[in-house]
């Protein structure tokens, strides 16, 4: 089963527990009141996300492998990597991903989908979601803000 962006959102905003929001959702598609509104109102708050194209979020989209690295490279505080070089020939200097995938291939987070391949532009399955959350555990602790 693939991770659309909306429940990718109300999964991060659950690992904050009941921290408060300055503000709502800036994103036209996701208006106060729908189920997963606060969730993305907190990814924008916390830096998380920017939304897909200018002003949209996108909820009913599904998660990329690339963005997924990247949310999590966020709310790590986008850390440099030592080094921008991985062994992916699919992961080109342009994309919007290559510092987090740098990042999370540097702390164990991922592995790519083979040697070469890291599959930025493949959308993720929930079985590769909860491996990169658990293995950003493992590494880093509970996510920031868990209460667990």
């Amino acid at each position: 089963m693939l991770a659309h962006r909306a429940h990718s959102a109300s999964v991060f905003r659950g690992y904050q527990g009941s921290r408060r929001l300055r503000g709502s959702s800036p994103f036209s598609d996701v208006p106060a009141g729908v189920w997963v509104a606060e969730a993305v109102a907190w990814m924008a708050e916390a830096g998380l996300t920017t939304g897909t194209v200018a002003g949209r979020f996108s909820p009913g989209q599904f998660v990329t492998r690339g963005e997924a690295v990247t949310f999590l490279w966020r709310l790590a505080g986008s850390p440099h990597p030592s080094s921008l070089a991985t062994s992916f020939v699919d992961v080109p200097d342009v994309a919007f991903y290559r510092r987090a995938v740098a990042w999370a291939v540097e702390n164990g987070i991922t592995q790519g989908l083979n040697d070469f391949i890291f599959g930025g532009g493949f959308w993720i399955d929930r079985a590769q979601a909860v491996t990169f959350l658990h293995r950003y555990e493992l590494r880093f602790g509970a996510l920031v803000g868990s209460s667990t």
